[in-house]
């Protein structure tokens, strides 16, 4: 079962200014874009790394390159599965993710009453 890196943009809350704060940032939050080196195996199964700078591309593909030659990731998370994928299917992500937006349906009905 093979990996594929790519990296995964986040955007990160790192401070507030409440002199920058307007209408669409009303507490004047200041925001960067973290990214993390993200695997995904063909069942869609996904597990996070650490943090990445710099030129992303140059080391996506040098840690794909290291996959290639058959090294194993060590200290990465599980995540979610990849929406849609037979992994999101098969462990229950996708049961779960509709469970929960019934929840949130049923308690936004009950507090329109």
């Amino acid at each position: 079962m093979g990996w594929k890196a790519g990296a995964m943009p986040w955007l990160v809350v790192v401070g507030h200014n409440p002199e920058g704060a307007d209408l669409d940032n009303p507490r004047g939050e200041i925001i960067e874009e973290h990214c993390f080196l993200l695997l995904e195996n063909e069942r869609g199964r996904r597990l996070m790394g650490p943090r990445i700078s710099g030129p992303k591309s140059g080391i996506v593909a040098a840690i794909q390159r290291s996959l290639d030659k058959g090294w194993q990731p060590q200290g990465f998370q599980p995540v979610e599965p990849s929406y849609g994928s037979l992994a999101y299917q098969q462990d229950g992500t996708e049961a779960e993710r509709a469970a929960n937006e019934r929840k949130a349906d049923q308690e936004a009905q009950w507090q329109r009453r």
